[in-house]
């Protein structure tokens, strides 16, 4: 890339005979001797060099013993190409006067020009002592030693040539020149500012000047100096690539072509400027132009390796995969040692989906280089595409073993470990990969993706937001953060970070698919259908998205459809988990769904990834409880809750004790008597509250079913709202602001749900945390306490999936200690809330006498009685909770005292006995 000053040494001697005649005849034939060579010299000045020689010939004739008529005349003959003769003659006027610098220096380009390098060497040496200041001997010294590949010499020489030469441009442009060529760019920059303040404009100092910045990293540097360089020298073509070369890597691309083009006008037969016009029109996405330029370059060229690597890559890159292995074959047949070429042959090869082939490519390049890591490496992802995990595996960990930095391999045998069920040695390898490559967004993707599946879920929060960090862009990170921050339970803003990777990406099947589960879990359904709809339409054969649409139909009670929808992505993908899982949902099963037990085992014991695996055990445990084959049904149950614990959320007591300690001491009369004229005065909100699994879904139906009441389903918004809260809520007017500001946007968000139903039902069960609270933010809101026997409601929250939405529910004890929390806090309601604020309804009672105490809370919520409450099983609308099946049928006592069945398991919930009614 350097342009080294180049300059044709023609000095011409010194003229003058400064050979003294003295008396007598030996005086008059030096004096003849001596006009005869000031006629050669004048000759000589003149560039008459024949009329020269013979002068010299003539004076030499008559005077044999002037050194410097020797001396010319050897420069003479050099420069009409007889060198021997030159060298005669100048080897005569040394041996006449050993001090004639310009012989020594002469002698030396003769040596130099005959590839006498080392006598070329010795001459210029000895010039430059009888003549420190000689600045073109330094140069042609340098210029030697560089040929015999002696770098350290040729600065050196430079360097004395400097400090007996300071006001030489050219020898400090020849010193940056060296300094550039050993990659000391900082020194090349100094030394060629330093020619520049001596030689203002000089061509060669700008030139190298704008080039030495560049290979610095100091592009916006660089860019000015060129265009100067232009300015003084506009016919370089070499100039007009440099700037191109320069503005490209400031990815002004359009204005790197515009150089590029107008050094082709001066250099039309440039393959470089072709091929760097082709790259940057490439960098454009402009792959015709790209291919254009490439083209030419190797028509101007074919045998140049980079443009053969550069035309295989444009081509892969439009698809045109034959043409691009064509390219690639042709450069392993110019260079058949190359084998960085055979990998991008193997790589086109397995994009192509030629992946047998490429593993040939791949092992003939182990046979010419057996300790390549990236030979490894790209052998190890097509093994993966092939399915061949193990070989894969091996083939990463060889790539590993060469070269240990190789954060790519370190990822992908994660990737290969996850695939194999390896969890713990994939978290290595990520963690490994990220400690390699900080900047590694894949890699961080991978960990959070894993950490999340561990139940590491803020780490892997934190691990998700580096990949944004890094490449903000990463449509399959935030779709992956998405998912943490829905464990997390903070749906809004996973419902904000499925809709990023979505506007990124909007094909992007599985971040629709997981926008659509968020939209349901907010109780959002009709919007969540309308999202799965749409996913369908995109991609008739998502399975996933079938299942999702099944679960919308079973919550609505289209049970034939959902099973239609689950049986349609079984046929997709016949060993989906949650596909076969969903089957046993719609409806109580017998001995004759044998084949669908047979399935679900076997599929069960595969070898799935826990957060997989939990669907059937659920699943099979719900069949086994159908079929009365109680101790199946507990060991599966057993199981799932296990899996469940390793990628769920930690419960922790000590914090749910605290949270409990707070809510008895700063939520009392104070709080909840506090409503004054200011609040909001809606009597709209019904809170149906209580344990998961007390009975709150079949309260919701039968209320649901009055044509003035609408059911929300579980809504999160108070219980966030208590999570965000500092208690106490403060005295005076903020703590009035802060609680008109909570009752109206819940207000707003019935009025989004239903705007005409006089009654709207939210039946979340944890709002029992917040019923203090909700009563002095909405003095008339009315509230429905669920109360069932402890250990069958216990039991069936053990029983049931609930995902991470519950961390108490996957222990025995946890769910023991939980319980006991709800009771103490509903105690503290009970002695602070006035006496007709709740209304308790026990669920065994409930099933006795369905209408009794189906009136009793209709006439609590302030409406007149309808019969079609008693007729709740049939109606149409969703239920988006675990009972969703069960709402739908006549009210059976079959789940009271359903634990005495599991009583041989159920040691750390029998303690609970006493708390029942």
């Amino acid at each position: 890339m350097f342009s080294w000053f180049k300059k044709k040494h023609t000095e011409k001697p010194v003229a003058g005979d400064g050979d003294d005649g003295g008396p007598g005849a030996a005086g008059r034939e030096n004096e003849q001797g001596a006009a005869l060579k000031a006629q050669g010299d004048a000759f000589l000045q003149a560039g008459n060099l024949e009329q020269a020689r013979q002068c010299y010939e003539q004076a030499l004739a008559v005077a044999p013993g002037l050194a410097k008529a020797h001396g010319n005349l050897g420069f003479v003959l050099k420069e009409m190409g007889r060198y021997v003769e030159a060298e005669t003659a100048l080897k005569k006027a040394l041996e006449l006067d050993p001090a004639l610098a310009d012989a020594c220096y002469f002698l030396g380009t003769i040596c130099q020009a005959g590839s006498r390098l080392e006598q070329a060497c010795e001459y210029f040496r000895r010039a430059l002592e009888l003549a420190p200041d000689f600045e073109i001997g330094y140069l042609d010294l340098c210029r030697v030693l560089l040929q015999r590949g002696r770098m350290e010499e040729a600065r050196q020489a430079i360097e004395r040539g400097v400090a007996s030469n300071p006001s030489s441009a050219d020898l400090q442009y020849f010193l940056g020149n060296l300094y550039a060529q050993g990659r000391q760019f900082n020194l090349a920059q100094a030394c060629f500012q330093k020619a520049l303040a001596l030689q203002p404009g000089h061509a060669g100092a700008l030139a190298n000047l704008g080039i030495a910045l560049m290979e610095a990293d100091a592009v916006d540097q660089a860019v000015p100096v060129l265009r100067e360089a232009l300015a003084h020298s506009p016919d370089s073509p070499d100039l007009y690539m440099n700037l191109g070369i320069a503005l490209h890597r400031q990815r002004k691309f359009s204005d790197a072509i515009a150089n590029y083009d107008q050094g082709l006008l001066l250099a039309p037969q440039s393959t470089v400027l072709h091929r760097n016009r082709g790259l940057a029109f490439q960098m454009l996405q402009q792959f015709e132009p790209a291919l254009a330029s490439y083209r030419r370059a190797q028509q101007l060229d074919p045998r140049d390796g980079a443009t053969l690597d550069a035309l295989g890559y444009v081509l892969q890159e439009m698809g045109k995969f034959e043409d691009s292995v064509a390219c690639y074959r042709e450069l392993t047949v110019l260079a058949p040692e190359n084998i960085e070429a055979r990998i991008k042959l193997g790589q086109v090869l397995h994009k192509w989906g030629r992946i047998d082939d490429a593993m040939v490519c791949y092992r003939q390049a182990l046979a010419l280089d057996g300790q390549s890591a990236p030979i490894y490496f790209n052998l190890g992802n097509t093994l993966l595409e092939a399915g061949r995990l193990d070989e894969a595996a091996e083939n990463y960990r060889r790539a590993l073993a060469i070269d240990p930095g190789q954060a790519a391999a370190c990822n992908n045998l994660g990737n290969v470990l996850r695939m194999m069920g390896k969890n713990a040695e994939a978290l290595v390898c990520y963690r490994r990969a990220t400690e390699i490559k900080a900047d590694f967004a894949e890699s961080w993707n991978n960990l959070g993706n894993i950490l999340q599946e561990q139940g590491q879920l803020g780490e892997a929060l934190d691990s998700c937001r580096r990949a944004l960090q890094i490449d903000p862009g990463f449509a399959e990170a935030y779709n992956n953060q998405g998912n943490v921050l829905r464990d997390l339970s903070r749906t809004d803003e996973a419902l904000a970070s499925y809709g990023r990777a979505i506007a990124l990406k909007p094909e992007f099947a599985d971040a629709r698919n997981n926008f659509g589960m968020a939209l349901k879990f907010e109780g959002r359904l009709a919007e969540a259908e309308a999202c799965f709809r749409e996913l369908l339409d995109m991609h008739p054969d998502f399975a996933e998205a079938m299942v999702a649409m099944a679960d919308i139909m079973t919550d609505s009670g289209k049970f034939s459809e959902a099973e239609a929808l689950l049986r349609r992505a079984i046929a997709l993908v016949p060993d989906f988990p949650e596909a076969w899982a969903g089957i046993v949902r719609l409806r109580k099963m017998t001995a004759a769904d044998a084949s669908w037990l047979s399935q679900a085992q076997r599929i069960a014991a595969s070898g799935l990834p826990a957060r997989k695996e939990v669907f059937l055990r659920y699943a099979i445990g719900k069949y086994s409880d159908d079929l009365k084959d109680y101790s199946r049904a507990f060991e599966n149950y057993r199981r799932a809750n296990e899996l469940s614990k390793a990628y769920g959320k930690r419960y922790d007591g000590a914090e749910m004790e605290r949270l409990a300690e707070a809510i008895v001491r700063h939520c009392g009369p104070a709080l909840t008597g506090r409503a004054g004229a200011s609040a909001n005065a809606s009597t709209r909100p019904v809170f149906i509250v209580g344990m998961p699994r007390s009975g709150t879904s079949l309260a919701e139906q039968i209320l649901a079913s009055h044509p003035e009441v609408f059911g929300a389903g579980e809504l999160p918004y108070w219980t966030s709202l208590l999570e965000k809260m500092t208690l106490p809520v403060p005295l005076g007017d903020d703590g009035d602001r802060q609680l008109r500001g909570a009752a109206d946007g819940y207000e707003a968000l019935l009025q989004k749900l239903s705007a005409d139903a006089a009654r709207v039902v939210d039946k979340m069960p944890a709002n029992f945390l917040c019923l203090g609270l909700i009563r002095a933010a909405l003095p008339h809101a009315r509230f429905i306490h669920m109360r069932r026997n402890a250990i069958d409601t216990c039991l069936s929250i053990y029983f049931q999936h609930f995902d991470t939405a519950y961390a108490y529910a996957n222990d025995l004890q946890d769910l023991a200690h939980y319980y006991r929390i709800y009771l103490r806090v509903m105690e503290h309601w009970r002695t602070t809330l006035p006496a007709d604020a709740v209304l308790d309804v026990v669920y065994e009672d409930l099933v006795d006498d369905q209408e009794g105490w189906s009136r009793k809370m209709v006439e609590f919520i302030g409406l007149p009685w309808d019969a079609r409450c008693l007729e709740y099983h049939q109606s149409t609308r969703a239920v988006s909770t675990a009972s969703n099946w069960q709402v739908r049928q006549k009210i059976s006592k079959s789940s009271v005292e359903r634990w005495r069945n599991y009583a041989e398991f159920l040691e750390p919930l029998l303690a609970l006995a006493g708390e029942n009614r």
